[in-house]
Protein backbone atom coordinates (compact mmCIF):
# COMPACT_ATOMS: atom_id res chain seq x y z
CA UNK A 1 0.00 0.00 0.00
CA UNK A 2 1.62 3.39 -1.26
CA UNK A 3 0.50 6.27 1.24
CA UNK A 4 0.23 10.28 0.37
CA UNK A 5 -0.54 12.06 3.16
CA UNK A 6 -0.38 9.17 5.47
CA UNK A 7 -1.43 10.10 9.19
CA UNK A 8 1.16 8.71 11.71
CA UNK A 9 2.05 9.13 14.75
CA UNK A 10 5.12 11.04 15.81
CA UNK A 11 5.75 9.16 18.76
CA UNK A 12 4.82 11.99 21.32
CA UNK A 13 1.73 13.07 23.63
CA UNK A 14 0.29 16.13 23.83
CA UNK A 15 -0.35 18.51 27.27
CA UNK A 16 -3.42 16.17 28.04
CA UNK A 17 -1.78 13.03 27.46
CA UNK A 18 -3.66 12.37 24.07
CA UNK A 19 -0.79 10.82 21.39
CA UNK A 20 0.04 13.17 18.69
CA UNK A 21 -0.27 12.23 15.04
CA UNK A 22 1.33 13.68 12.14
CA UNK A 23 1.17 13.87 8.33
CA UNK A 24 3.52 12.08 5.92
CA UNK A 25 3.92 12.60 2.15
CA UNK A 26 4.81 9.76 0.90
CA UNK A 27 5.11 6.20 2.52
CA UNK A 28 4.49 2.88 2.11
CA UNK A 29 3.38 -0.30 4.02
CA UNK A 30 4.54 -4.09 1.72
CA UNK A 31 4.79 -7.03 3.18
CA UNK A 32 3.47 -10.53 2.96
CA UNK A 33 1.49 -12.36 5.37
CA UNK A 34 1.17 -16.26 5.82
CA UNK A 35 -0.96 -18.60 7.55
CA UNK A 36 -0.86 -22.33 7.40
CA UNK A 37 -2.52 -25.63 9.90
CA UNK A 38 -1.48 -28.90 9.76
CA UNK A 39 -3.18 -31.93 11.64
CA UNK A 40 -0.41 -34.56 12.49
CA UNK A 41 -2.51 -36.98 14.84
CA UNK A 42 -6.12 -37.23 15.65
CA UNK A 43 -5.28 -35.42 18.66
CA UNK A 44 -2.60 -32.95 17.28
CA UNK A 45 -3.46 -29.90 15.00
CA UNK A 46 -0.88 -26.69 14.69
CA UNK A 47 -2.20 -23.47 13.35
CA UNK A 48 0.41 -20.90 12.77
CA UNK A 49 0.19 -17.55 10.91
CA UNK A 50 3.25 -14.95 9.70
CA UNK A 51 3.30 -11.29 8.89
CA UNK A 52 6.69 -9.87 7.58
CA UNK A 53 6.39 -6.42 6.07
CA UNK A 54 8.58 -3.04 5.33
CA UNK A 55 6.85 0.25 6.67
CA UNK A 56 8.17 3.06 5.57
CA UNK A 57 8.58 6.94 5.03
CA UNK A 58 10.52 8.86 2.26
CA UNK A 59 11.34 12.06 4.09
CA UNK A 60 10.15 13.00 7.30
CA UNK A 61 11.44 15.71 9.57
CA UNK A 62 11.18 15.21 13.31
CA UNK A 63 11.73 18.65 15.91
CA UNK A 64 13.21 18.64 19.59
CA UNK A 65 12.60 21.29 21.87
CA UNK A 66 15.58 23.60 22.28
CA UNK A 67 14.96 25.06 26.22
CA UNK A 68 18.15 26.59 25.59
CA UNK A 69 16.54 28.83 22.60
CA UNK A 70 13.08 28.52 23.47
CA UNK A 71 13.05 26.89 19.61
CA UNK A 72 13.11 23.92 18.03
CA UNK A 73 15.60 21.89 16.63
CA UNK A 74 14.80 19.96 12.97
CA UNK A 75 16.21 16.56 12.69
CA UNK A 76 15.76 15.12 8.50
CA UNK A 77 15.15 11.37 8.28
CA UNK A 78 15.28 9.37 5.10
CA UNK A 79 13.51 6.02 4.19
CA UNK A 80 12.64 5.58 8.07
CA UNK A 81 11.01 3.37 9.74
CA UNK A 82 7.12 4.20 10.89
CA UNK A 83 6.55 4.09 14.48
CA UNK A 84 4.71 1.06 16.45
CA UNK A 85 5.04 -0.97 13.48
CA UNK A 86 6.60 -3.53 13.65
CA UNK A 87 8.16 -6.19 10.79
CA UNK A 88 7.70 -9.57 11.97
CA UNK A 89 4.72 -10.74 13.88
CA UNK A 90 4.29 -14.37 14.49
CA UNK A 91 1.53 -16.55 16.07
CA UNK A 92 1.04 -19.91 16.48
CA UNK A 93 -1.25 -22.45 18.14
CA UNK A 94 -0.59 -25.89 19.51
CA UNK A 95 -3.75 -27.69 20.23
CA UNK A 96 -4.29 -31.17 22.05
CA UNK A 97 -7.07 -33.44 21.95
CA UNK A 98 -5.46 -35.97 24.58
CA UNK A 99 -9.13 -37.90 24.87
CA UNK A 100 -10.68 -37.61 21.61
CA UNK A 101 -10.27 -41.81 20.64
CA UNK A 102 -13.18 -41.86 23.44
CA UNK A 103 -16.35 -41.86 21.81
CA UNK A 104 -18.50 -40.15 24.15
CA UNK A 105 -19.84 -36.45 24.44
CA UNK A 106 -16.76 -35.32 26.82
CA UNK A 107 -13.97 -33.42 25.11
CA UNK A 108 -10.77 -32.37 26.60
CA UNK A 109 -8.72 -29.90 24.80
CA UNK A 110 -5.51 -28.17 25.68
CA UNK A 111 -4.43 -25.03 23.71
CA UNK A 112 -0.66 -23.75 24.09
CA UNK A 113 -0.19 -20.17 21.70
CA UNK A 114 2.93 -18.26 21.67
CA UNK A 115 2.78 -14.92 19.62
CA UNK A 116 6.32 -13.16 18.98
CA UNK A 117 6.69 -8.97 17.84
CA UNK A 118 9.90 -7.46 16.63
CA UNK A 119 10.95 -4.65 17.73
CA UNK A 120 9.00 -1.34 17.28
CA UNK A 121 10.12 2.44 17.18
CA UNK A 122 8.56 4.99 19.67
CA UNK A 123 8.84 7.81 16.66
CA UNK A 124 10.05 7.79 13.37
CA UNK A 125 13.68 8.15 13.83
CA UNK A 126 14.77 4.24 13.78
CA UNK A 127 16.74 5.11 16.95
CA UNK A 128 17.04 1.97 18.99
CA UNK A 129 17.18 4.14 22.04
CA UNK A 130 14.08 4.81 21.47
CA UNK A 131 12.07 1.58 20.72
CA UNK A 132 10.27 -1.47 22.44
CA UNK A 133 12.45 -4.38 22.69
CA UNK A 134 10.92 -7.32 20.46
CA UNK A 135 8.96 -9.93 22.76
CA UNK A 136 7.66 -12.96 23.12
CA UNK A 137 4.65 -14.71 25.36
CA UNK A 138 3.44 -18.01 25.53
CA UNK A 139 -0.96 -18.24 27.24
CA UNK A 140 -2.00 -22.21 27.98
CA UNK A 141 -5.76 -22.72 27.62
CA UNK A 142 -7.96 -25.53 28.76
CA UNK A 143 -10.56 -26.34 27.66
CA UNK A 144 -13.65 -29.10 28.86
CA UNK A 145 -17.16 -29.73 26.49
CA UNK A 146 -19.71 -31.93 27.57
CA UNK A 147 -23.82 -32.29 27.77
CA UNK A 148 -26.35 -33.39 29.67
CA UNK A 149 -29.75 -34.65 29.71
CA UNK A 150 -30.85 -30.88 30.71
CA UNK A 151 -28.39 -29.02 29.16
CA UNK A 152 -27.62 -28.83 25.35
CA UNK A 153 -23.99 -27.97 25.80
CA UNK A 154 -21.19 -27.00 29.16
CA UNK A 155 -18.19 -25.62 28.61
CA UNK A 156 -15.66 -24.82 30.95
CA UNK A 157 -12.53 -22.73 29.68
CA UNK A 158 -9.57 -22.02 31.81
CA UNK A 159 -7.24 -19.61 30.49
CA UNK A 160 -3.38 -18.52 31.70
CA UNK A 161 -2.40 -15.72 29.97
CA UNK A 162 1.78 -14.93 30.02
CA UNK A 163 2.38 -18.46 31.89
CA UNK A 164 6.46 -18.15 31.97
CA UNK A 165 5.55 -14.34 34.07
CA UNK A 166 7.42 -12.02 31.44
CA UNK A 167 7.94 -8.67 32.00
CA UNK A 168 7.27 -6.47 28.62
CA UNK A 169 5.46 -3.70 27.31
CA UNK A 170 3.71 -3.29 24.37
CA UNK A 171 3.18 1.19 23.89
CA UNK A 172 4.57 3.88 24.88
CA UNK A 173 5.67 7.97 23.74
CA UNK A 174 9.18 9.62 23.96
CA UNK A 175 10.47 13.14 23.48
CA UNK A 176 14.06 14.87 23.54
CA UNK A 177 14.73 18.54 24.24
CA UNK A 178 17.70 20.02 24.55
CA UNK A 179 18.77 21.24 27.57
CA UNK A 180 22.11 23.45 28.93
CA UNK A 181 23.83 22.49 25.61
CA UNK A 182 22.54 18.92 26.20
CA UNK A 183 20.05 16.90 23.83
CA UNK A 184 18.13 15.00 26.39
CA UNK A 185 15.78 12.23 25.25
CA UNK A 186 12.91 10.35 27.93
CA UNK A 187 11.22 7.30 27.01
CA UNK A 188 7.64 5.84 28.35
CA UNK A 189 6.23 2.53 28.32
CA UNK A 190 3.33 0.81 29.76
CA UNK A 191 3.80 -2.41 31.01
CA UNK A 192 1.67 -5.28 30.55
CA UNK A 193 0.57 -8.35 33.20
CA UNK A 194 2.95 -11.06 34.21
CA UNK A 195 1.10 -14.02 34.57
CA UNK A 196 -3.08 -13.60 34.90
CA UNK A 197 -5.88 -15.74 34.38
CA UNK A 198 -9.05 -16.29 34.30
CA UNK A 199 -12.32 -18.58 34.37
CA UNK A 200 -14.91 -18.74 31.95
CA UNK A 201 -18.41 -20.79 31.44
CA UNK A 202 -20.38 -21.83 28.75
CA UNK A 203 -24.24 -22.98 29.02
CA UNK A 204 -26.69 -23.86 26.17
CA UNK A 205 -30.30 -24.95 26.64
Amino acid sequence: MKYNNQLILSGKINDVGAYVRTNVMDSYRAGIELTGSARFTDWITLDANATFSKNKIKNITQYNDDYDSGGQLPQIFTNSTISMSPSTIIGATASFEPFCFKRNKNNFYIDITEKYVSRQYLDNGMDKLKSINPYSLTDLRLRFQTSHKNLKELEIVLLVNNIFNKQYENNGYTFSYKYHGTLTTENYYFPQAGRNWNLGITIGF
